[in-house]
């Protein structure tokens, strides 16, 4: 007789307990933003993928995976900050949020990167939203965003991170996944210009979208990543994804659930 070797999974491998046994320690929110239609005088010109995308996602993760959603299209300096107090009053510390930026951005010097309102101009700063004036937000043992598990997703140009370290795949269990605090970064690209279609869904968009769409299990965003790496191969872009230790990030994963 021949004893059966037992079959070894990576974490990338591992497969996820039923959805039931599962337990998220708080509510899941979004917020999604997309700038598509700039204003002419600020000669930032228009993009159709990021109202196009935020429409569809927000569909998707209200419908199939019961996020409470905020909404944010075409939108200007003021409410950028607007979006962000309106989520800071819904979520708690055990929930787990979800911010997507889809639109223009721009980069100053070597550490200023910006995202760029609808009524911004090319020719001035002082409508450009400084993402450090965000993501401050995120820091610290008593951010004024709380949250569990934290996903930053950035469809944009000339975007990059500070204080950041790779995440480390561990083999252990997607509800220790879950348990275990996350502040994640993922971007389409990043010191860099960034492809836009023109039309439709960005590929970034298009390749989060479709996975969430197919996948009837728990899936973490660490392998959407790699799906994303994968459809975005022969751009000339290199996508990101980065657990942030300055917003306490430990060795957990953002775990999309879909709703049977």
């Amino acid at each position: 007789l021949f004893k059966e070797k037992k079959k070894i999974y990576s974490i990338a491998q591992l497969p996820p307990p039923p959805d039931e046994k599962l337990k998220p320690n708080g509510k899941y929110y979004a917020l999604l933003i997309g700038n598509s239609n700039y204003s002419d005088k600020g000669k930032f010109k228009d993009l159709a993928s990021p109202k196009n995308d935020v429409i569809k996602l927000s569909k998707l993760l209200e419908t199939k995976y019961k996020f409470k959603v905020i909404t944010a299209i075409d939108i200007k300096r003021d409410e950028f900050f607007d979006k962000i107090d309106e989520l800071k009053n819904l979520v708690t510390p055990n929930d787990y949020v979800l911010i997507y930026y889809s639109g223009h951005g721009e980069k100053r010097g070597n550490n200023e990167i910006y995202w760029i309102p609808v009524n911004a101009s090319k020719n001035s700063k002082r409508d450009w939203v400084n993402v450090d004036d965000i993501t401050v937000d995120f820091e610290g043992d008593a951010p004024e965003l709380p949250s569990y598990h934290l996903a930053l997703l950035v469809d944009s140009c000339w975007f990059s991170v500070k204080g950041s370290s790779i995440v480390k795949n561990k083999n252990i269990s997607y509800q220790k996944l879950l348990n275990k605090r996350a502040a994640i970064i993922m971007a389409s690209g990043q010191d860099e210009f960034v492809d836009e279609p023109g039309e439709g869904n960005s590929s970034f968009g298009h390749t989060i979208i479709t996975e969430l769409e197919n996948a009837n299990k728990p899936i973490r965003l660490h392998d959407i990543f790699k799906q994303v790496e994968i459809e975005l191969g022969d751009l000339d872009q290199t996508p990101l994804y980065r657990g942030m230790k300055k917003w306490n990030h430990s060795v957990g994963d953002f775990i999309f659930i879909p709703v049977s």
